[in-house]
């Protein structure tokens, strides 16, 4: 007997689901009955067999199951199993004439957890040595087929419109809550004095003519939501602190002059956000660095009025490319993709089957996004989730931030990294906190930073030492520089713009 083959059936048998299963349950409470409530002569145990069978729900069965099951009349426990062997080899005919295993017992032995799953995957292993040599050149020759064929044709998906109609309005958005009557398609009537009024052609979806009704220079509100993104993303805070609502439940502009002006020049300049961007990082507000002023934190304590630019924090891409770049570990080629299955081949909602790769160098704007199986440093800093759209990215401050620095391979890599570079160059140790400060904190050390690194190394080094030779790792005074390497990546300063 195939040990693999007896293996897979006793996993099935012994599974605790499998005992309520209306088919196999059966054998299973046999095989559970204790030497004095098991039958013992041949007209106990068909007996036993015939009450099983009517107890069974037959609902749950196939017509072809119930049939051999109520045939038949087992008086020995090989007999027993005779009967499910029988089953196993039920057929059914199709109504094209193809005969195949009864399909609800066929697909319970094949799946995941069936008992056929395991042998099946190492079929080609168990075969005999005659069928084994044709099986391996079949498939040298589908693999040859398949370097041979032409790449996939390049697609783009499109949009099919369906049946054009006119539909009612959907009461404060709800689709269970709808006008009684449809209105006309079309866009909101309250700007029809600043922009003329969307028309869509009968027969047509209307998309394109809302495009240009939303781009339309004239229209009031798309060049200023358009430019508040990008007043926040460039300083943190918008000018309309609520950047999804322009409406009268949301904020008013702290300086709307401002906003009118930016919206004027972002037509003006084309609708480009390049231009719009760099007028505003010429300005000397935006240049202006983080200020300790107590007496304007009194007056504006939000900062509304922008007298000191606004502390921020790295995003979670920018914290991982942070990290790589000052270790010079970062790879800056363009394009591609670090996904290995095709487009529309990663379809799962299982997170074990995750095929995502993030221990590759490259920057995170190529990284995979999966919405049910995200990755850690995305979710440890606040990385938004994909599956909802969301006004801006917010910032928070937890625990799990500072045990990634401490335990993430890729940060101990990194500070690894610096630690190697920096000894290599043989300075003092005074150049060297210098040189690990300027390529990670873009800055000198103080005097008292210097000493207290310096300090810090010293302390580190010593209790290596004092650990058992086997726990030490290779080269304390290395690990030492490394821990300091560590904990600037790890500081306040290297995680926030200031």
């Amino acid at each position: 007997m195939d040990p693999i083959i007896v293996s897979g059936w006793v996993d099935f048998l012994t599974r605790p689901t499998i005992e309520e299963d209306p088919l196999w349950g059966s054998w299973v409470r046999w095989m559970h009955l204790g030497s004095e409530d098991r039958p013992q002569n041949p007209q106990q145990i068909a007996r036993w067999w015939a009450n099983t069978v009517a107890d069974l729900p037959t609902d749950r069965l196939p017509a072809e199951v119930k049939s051999i099951l109520s045939e038949a009349t087992p008086q020995d426990h090989p007999g027993i199993a005779a009967v499910f062997q029988k089953v196993v080899e039920a057929t059914v005919v199709t109504e094209d004439g193809t005969v195949i295993q009864t399909p609800s017992v066929s697909q319970q032995l094949h799946s995941t957890v069936g008992p056929w799953f395991e042998p099946l995957l190492q079929a080609e292993n168990a075969a005999p040595e005659e069928l084994r040599a044709p099986v391996e050149q079949m498939v040298a020759a589908l693999a040859k087929k398949d370097e041979s064929m032409p790449p996939a044709a390049v697609m783009a998906l499109g949009v099919q419109d369906g049946e054009v109609a006119d539909l009612p309005i959907h009461i404060r958005g709800s689709h269970l809550r709808l006008a009684k009557e449809a209105v006309p398609r079309g866009a909101l009537q309250i700007t029809d004095h600043l922009v003329p009024p969307m028309q869509a052609e009968d027969g047509k979806s209307g998309r394109l003519e809302l495009a240009r009704w939303m781009a339309d220079e004239r229209h009031p509100l798309t060049s200023r939501v358009a430019v508040n993104r990008i007043w926040l993303e460039l300083f943190g805070e918008a000018l309309v602190s609520t950047p999804s609502n322009f409406g009268f439940s949301g904020d008013l502009p702290s300086h709307p002059e401002l906003l009118d002006r930016l919206a004027h020049d972002f037509v003006a300049d084309g609708w480009s956000t390049k231009k719009t961007i760099r007028r505003i990082l010429k300005t000397s507000t935006w240049r202006q660095q983080v200020i300790e002023d107590p007496m304007a934190a009194l007056i504006d304590p939000q900062n509304r009025l922008l007298w000191s630019q606004n502390r921020q924090r790295l995003r979670a891409e920018a914290v991982r490319d942070s990290v790589l770049a000052v270790s010079q570990g970062l790879d800056r080629e363009m394009g591609g993709t670090l996904l290995t299955t095709k487009n529309r081949g990663y379809v799962t909602n299982d997170q074990s089957n995750n095929q995502a790769r993030y221990d590759l160098p490259r920057r995170s704007i190529y990284l995979p996004v999966i919405r049910n199986a995200m990755y850690e440093l995305f979710s440890a800093f606040d990385y938004n989730d994909p599956s909802a759209p969301i006004s801006k990215r917010y910032s928070t401050v937890v625990a799990h931030q500072a045990l990634f620095f401490l335990n993430s391979p890729m940060v101990l890599d990194a500070a690894l990294a610096i630690a190697n570079q920096v000894l290599e160059l043989k300075l003092t140790e005074v150049d060297q906190v210098q040189e690990m400060h300027r390529r990670i904190l873009c800055r000198e050390a103080t005097e008292a930073e210097v000493e207290r690194a310096i300090l810090f190394v010293n302390r580190v080094e010593e209790s290596i030492l004092t650990m058992p030779e086997e726990d030490r790792p290779g080269d304390p005074h290395q690990s030492a520089w490394q821990a300091f390497c560590q904990a600037l990546l790890a500081s306040s300063e290297f995680l926030y713009l200031d």
